[in-house]
């Protein structure tokens, strides 16, 4: 009976070790898996930010390039006119002189 109660003590615990070693491998399989995935999630996610701020930087350039084409649009409008401060105005306000003058208060109106 000592033969028989060794050997079964023997395949018990080769079974139990295999079991250990196969519950080893899934988790190891689960955790080089699982970081993949969070390498690429993140990656992912990088390059969204990246294109995200570069899209920003673009519209930020575009209008400054508006705001560019309006000024020299406005200092081609405002060429040869003269500017003066009306000194009758109570608020300071700033008059231009010149042909087809609209503005109120100016000193040229029509």
């Amino acid at each position: 009976m000592g033969r028989d109660t060794t050997g079964a003590a023997i395949r018990d615990a080769a079974q139990r070790i295999r079991v250990e070693k196969s519950k080893n491998a899934h988790k190891k399989l689960l955790i080089v898996c699982g970081t993949v995935i969070v390498c690429v999630l993140l990656v992912c996610l990088t390059m969204m930010a990246c294109v995200a701020v570069w899209s920003q930087q673009e519209t930020i350039r575009e209008q400054q390039y508006a705001l560019n084409a309006q000024y020299a649009s406005l200092m081609d409008y405002v060429a040869g006119a003269e500017i003066v401060t009306e000194s009758a105005d109570a608020d300071g306000g700033t008059a231009i002189v010149g042909d087809d003058n609209t503005t109120a208060g100016g000193d040229i109106i029509g």
